[in-house]
């Protein structure tokens, strides 16, 4: 299954490294938002299998973003690409299901990323199989 993802980064720089990184893996990108809130309501309107989002956006951060979509979807794939050191966040992010991306983003970390989101997804996939 590929995945369709939402990037959403106030940083131009950060959208365009993520965007090239996420073609070169095959993802289908669906659309990009500038901060939280705009985020929130295209994730609404799309429903992408995958988020990429920073934490330090304005109008709703990166945590709030994540924390309001674990409402209604559990099943969405998260990666939160940030140079926040917040210990705090970060642990409440990673309670939230999501994988942490450090920027500066690099090619290496994002595929270590990016890897690690799809090989938890396709054992969650084979013991789903396994069950019925």
């Amino acid at each position: 299954m590929m995945h369709t993802a939402l990037i959403v980064d106030d940083s131009k720089l950060a959208r365009d490294i993520l965007r090239k990184l996420l073609q070169d893996a095959g993802v289908n990108i669906i659309n990009e938002a500038v901060n939280g809130l705009d985020g929130y309501k295209m994730y609404q309107q799309y429903k992408p299998s995958l988020l990429i989002c920073d934490i330090e956006m304005p109008k709703i951060t990166g945590l709030k973003l994540v924390e309001k979509i674990r409402e209604t979807d559990s099943e969405i794939q998260i990666i939160v690409a940030s140079s926040v050191r917040n210990s705090t966040t970060i642990k409440k992010l990673i309670y939230l299901g999501s994988q942490i991306l450090k920027k500066p983003i690099t090619e290496t970390a994002f595929t270590q990323v990016f890897n690690n989101l799809t090989s938890a997804r396709d054992m969650i996939l084979r013991s789903e199989k396994w069950k019925a």
